[in-house]
């Protein structure tokens, strides 16, 4: 964990949507593959269930984006 904070979710057409709240902050690194606005419902989650729902390509992909934001 990088910044403290927690792993938040909401439902979308496409399933679940998983990001982060760092300080009161909605942090959410691949909201651009959203053509609408995304419902955020700011559901508490785990870390477990975020990876169980994703691919190692995708969890590569988010990594990147964290270290370029970096």
């Amino acid at each position: 964990m990088h910044f403290g904070g927690e792993i938040l979710s909401t439902k979308t057409p496409g399933g679940t949507h998983f990001y982060n709240l760092v300080d009161g902050a909605r942090w959410d690194l691949t909201v651009s593959q959203f053509a609408e606005p995304v419902p955020y419902d700011d559901s508490p989650t785990s870390r477990d269930a975020a990876l169980a729902d994703t691919s190692d390509e995708k969890y590569a992909l988010i990594k990147a984006r964290l270290e370029q934001a970096m």
